[in-house]
């Protein structure tokens, strides 16, 4: 009766999925995952697994790979190989029907993509083309109903689209762009300003530095504009 029920409670899928993790545990750990106990030497077995293993199948009469490409026999097994080929005629037929199947699978999966990518094309040109005409007669781009108020969009969907913006900022703990000014804030930056500018002391040296430039360039004489050696410019005076 205890026989019984140890048979009843006893599940092979169980069992293999417990010999399976303990596998890939040794294996992970670099012990050798059929004796369990010596660390691992080649592939996945310890020094005695591995020459126990070489010599079953020396005497079963099973070559090395390592010596089958010399002799001239099949990779996968010990048969005379195809002319040109590392294998016998059995496995060379279902190699290359594998890689008909592999390769059929690769053009189906280009295609399928491809007409993912025009399906999209048509949708984004047909949204562009859409939201133009509603540009030109000046109806909001998002709704597509009412007529537009600031930008390219209703006063509704103004509204919702300063709501989501604020809502992602409060978010990151962060002053939205519109309220800088209010708060006495750089209004390139959000940093503090320096002084009695509008600008923090980063943005004030680069407009200043522009200004600068934008001066010598008005004050230059005509044909420097041009373009000029700089023999020629010595020649004129201007150098």
């Amino acid at each position: 009766e205890k026989d019984a029920k140890k048979t009843k409670l006893y599940d092979k899928k169980r069992k293999s999925e417990y010999n399976k993790r303990k596998k890939d545990l040794c294996d992970a750990f670099g012990v050798c995952t059929t004796c369990m106990k010596r660390d691992k030497h080649k592939v996945k077995l310890c020094i005695e697994c591995y020459t126990k293993r070489k010599e079953k199948e020396k005497q079963k009469g099973v070559i090395p790979k390592s010596e089958r490409m010399d002799k001239d026999i099949c990779l996968m097994c010990n048969e005379p190989v195809v002319e040109g080929k590392y294998y016998c005629e059995k496995h060379l037929g279902i190699l290359q029907k594998n890689i008909a199947k592999g390769r059929e699978k690769k053009l189906s999966e280009m295609e399928t993509k491809k007409t993912q990518e025009e399906q999209r094309e048509k949708k984004n040109l047909y949204r562009r083309k859409k939201r133009e005409i509603c540009r030109a007669f000046g109806i909001c781009t998002s709704c597509m109903k009412r007529k537009k108020h600031v930008g390219s969009l209703c006063l509704e969907c103004y509204v919702k689209s300063k709501k989501r913006y604020d809502e992602k900022i409060v978010s990151k703990d962060k002053l939205p762009k519109h309220l800088w000014g209010s708060f006495e804030l750089c209004t390139m930056c959000g940093k503090p300003r320096y002084g009695d500018s509008k600008l923090c002391k980063e943005h004030l040296e680069i407009a200043r530095r522009n200004q600068k430039i934008a001066s010598s360039y008005i004050n230059r004489e005509s044909h420097i504009w041009r373009n000029m050696n700089k023999a020629d410019c010595v020649k004129a005076g201007c150098a």
